[in-house]
């Protein structure tokens, strides 16, 4: 690959749910390879890593609401055609431009990192879904984050290549030297009871969260606790949850934060005791919901908090036969207040030991990646001949 050519890296926010993007560019920039990213982040977020990305907030253009975003499009499409050596699509928000530049420069390699699974039909407010839909098999190379979702992948758009995983999972030094720093008191705004058990969930707030199930079973839990949630979406729904939650177990036995910047959020799970999950199989769930694969789960087990999950067949094996957890046995309230209860009864500090101990030497992105980035690195040289 010639040097003065680029590995055009297109991302959704990689400073909060998509941080898989930053790990990944990261991990090709330190292999040597040049990495030009662009990403829909916040001007005022796009330093929280070292490495340099484009946003649509750049310049005088990026004040602009609507305009923005379309010269953004065609600034990235202009780069890759001139520059680039391959696209990487991580996410679909800017898929239609990866596929522009694929028709026109089909020597020019296409990589999918696929974190969701969702389908148009049932998202018809993304228009970016009927995209990928139409345009599924496009990829040279495409990265789905667990088993099952690739292999729903290759049967709904018939993708005969391969499909490889890589879980949603982040790098021990993007972790590791954060534990046990202090910033629960400071991110709540004051002391914090030391003599309670912390249960923390991490997410964002939209129909399949199903969140009046979160702050019911907060209400029925026997031991007390302090429960802190990390919550972007819409600012109406997080107030409907800030209600819930008063109504539920009372002011001052929560907080309930927007989004932070990423290394306070792994600071603060460090300091907490429960990391919750609940993607509950609801009737009319999604099977990207069934099939969840949250990155908030690997991030917990960075941590080593004991792990509480609804019953998705995709985290069932990681918790309770690993015995660093409890799973619902019903995904309603009551199921989960029960999981809680059974959790608030364990031993955290050796659950803390196991599941570090599980992170480093089975889940951390330096141990699953590699065989994923040779898949890549197979790509950008031979294109689509690398997986068949």
């Amino acid at each position: 690959m010639p040097q003065e050519r680029e590995l055009l890296f297109a991302s959704n926010n990689f400073t909060s749910s998509y941080a898989g993007a930053y790990y990944m560019a990261d991990e090709l920039v330190r292999r040597g390879l040049p990495v030009d990213f662009w990403a829909y982040t916040p001007e005022a977020s796009k330093h929280e890593y070292p490495l340099l990305a484009h946003t649509p907030y750049d310049g005088i253009l990026g004040r602009l609401p609507v305009l923005r975003h379309r010269v953004f499009k065609q600034k990235m499409y202009r780069r890759a055609l001139r520059r680039g050596a391959a696209f990487i699509s991580y996410e679909m928000r800017y898929y239609d431009v990866a596929v522009q530049v694929k028709k026109a420069r089909p020597s020019i390699p296409l990589i999918l990192f696929a974190p969701e699974l969702n389908l148009a039909g049932d998202h018809p407010h993304i228009p970016w879904l009927g995209v990928y839909e139409r345009w599924a098999t496009l990829p040279d190379l495409t990265i789905d984050v667990n088993e099952q979702r690739a292999q729903k992948r290759r049967e709904l758009f018939n993708i005969s290549g391969d499909v490889v995983v890589l879980p949603n999972t982040l790098p021990l030094r993007y972790c590791a030297p954060l534990f046990g720093t202090k910033k629960l008191d400071d991110i709540v705004g004051k002391p914090v009871p030391k003599d309670l058990p912390v249960i923390v969930y991490i997410g964002g707030l939209h129909s399949d969260v199903h969140e009046e199930d979160i702050a019911d079973a907060l209400g029925m839990l026997r031991k007390p606790f302090y429960f802190l949630a990390f919550c972007h979406g819409l600012a109406e729904r997080r107030r409907r949850f800030d209600g819930m939650l008063e109504k539920q177990i009372g002011a001052g036995r929560y907080h309930l934060n927007k989004s932070v910047p990423r290394n306070d959020l792994l600071a603060v799970l460090g300091e907490a005791n429960i990391g919750l999950i609940y993607y509950p199989r609801k009737q009319g769930a999604s099977f990207g919901t069934i099939h969840a694969a949250p990155g908030k789960f690997y991030e917990y087990a960075a941590a080593g908090l004991c792990v509480v999950s609804s019953g998705n067949p995709t985290l069932l094996p990681l918790i309770e036969p690993l015995g660093i957890g409890s799973c619902c046995e019903t995904d309603t309230a009551s199921g989960l207040a029960e999981a809680l209860d059974r959790a608030l009864d364990m031993d955290f500090a050796s659950i803390r030991k196991k599941t570090q101990v599980l992170f480093r030497e089975r889940w951390c992105f330096e141990k699953v990646a590699e065989p994923v980035i040779e898949k890549i690195l197979a790509c950008l040289q031979h294109g689509r001949r690398a997986s068949e």
